[in-house]
């Protein structure tokens, strides 16, 4: 199943950046435009946070096959990365880990 995969597949991307604090938890969004998901994650440093949202933010998502099926259209704002660094109550809704843990799918 796509939907069970998918906290591994963010850790993977997000991995490139710096460790995370503990696994990304996916979660409904707002579905203010159609059925939506949100990942949240907790990097083990801001900095990986800040550079995650540096290069992902905008960027195309879509796979090169993705791309090739809509006939090379530019993206849309749903086939772009929307990452942004959230306040505190957002992270709270992760999962407590001990203090020191770093977590990275291999």
């Amino acid at each position: 199943d796509a939907l069970a995969q998918l906290p591994a597949k963010i850790s993977s991307l997000l991995c490139r950046f710096g460790t995370l604090a503990v696994p990304p938890v996916v979660v409904p969004g707002t579905e203010r435009l159609g059925p939506s998901l949100a990942a949240v994650a907790s990097f083990a440093d801001r900095q990986a946070a800040e550079l995650a949202v540096q290069s992902l933010h905008g960027a195309d998502l879509r796979s090169g096959d993705e791309v090739e099926k809509a006939g090379g259209r530019a993206p849309e704002a749903w086939d772009r990365f929307w990452v942004q660094i959230q306040s505190a109550p957002a992270a709270e809704r992760l999962p407590a880990v001990a203090d020191g843990a770093g977590f990275c799918f291999p």
